[in-house]
């Protein structure tokens, strides 16, 4: 049982620090952003 947790733990952390990641890079180079609201100030 143990033996097949441990894949899924390390999927699960690999795919939300890609994720992290490519947050991050949008937010460093979207010009849309600049304006310091985020995107929740796009919503709007």
């Amino acid at each position: 049982m143990e033996l097949a947790i441990w894949p899924g733990v390390c999927l699960t952390v690999v795919v939300y620090s890609l994720n992290m990641f490519g947050d991050a890079v949008r937010d460093l180079l979207d010009p849309r952003l600049k304006g310091g609201t985020g995107s929740y100030g796009a919503a709007g």
